[in-house]
């Protein structure tokens, strides 16, 4: 069964969507520090340290790769939620309604490396949802809305019977 309308009805805002994407980030950063340092500690790789703080290029693309990676697991393990998803009770859904692929999850996340992408979203929609096929919805209302079509179409079907 497809919900194309149950899911534009009930699209996370935009500010609901910054929220996401701050205590994503939050996350994320406690847990990179987190993981390095317990490298450092055990002293691994200190030439990597080193190499890192003079080429700020090669900085950034291990941090961004490690983001893409956090946010997949993320998102395949919680089936369409990160941590900030969990908390303001959102959820990656197809456009359609159903529940995204862990291919797809992974694909999603994988464009969030494009430039810019974050400003996309001043838009309607920002590029990783667009390219994907994806939105990102409110639970409550999404699930409410479906139960309230899945009702409504099995009374439609008793009606049909009692026709035929």
């Amino acid at each position: 069964m497809e919900y194309y309308s149950e899911v534009e009805y009930n699209l996370a805002s935009k500010g609901v969507r910054f929220i996401n994407y701050i205590i994503d980030l939050i996350i994320y950063y406690v847990f990179i520090v987190t993981f390095f340092s317990f490298i450092w500690i055990l002293g691994i790789a200190e030439n990597f340290f080193s190499y890192m703080e003079e080429n700020s290029l090669l900085d950034r693309l291990i941090t961004m790769f490690f983001y893409i990676l956090f946010m997949i697991a993320q998102e395949v393990i919680f089936k369409g939620q990160s941590i900030g998803k969990f908390l303001t009770k959102t959820k990656v859904v197809y456009e359609n309604g159903q529940t995204p692929t862990s291919k797809v999850l992974a694909l999603r996340n994988i464009l969030r490396i494009i430039p810019f992408d974050q400003l996309s979203f001043l838009g309607y929609l920002g590029w990783h949802d667009k390219w994907s096929s994806t939105r990102v919805v409110n639970i409550k209302g999404f699930e409410k809305d479906i139960q309230e079509k899945k009702e409504k179409d099995a009374v439609e079907q008793i009606g049909n019977r009692e026709l035929i």
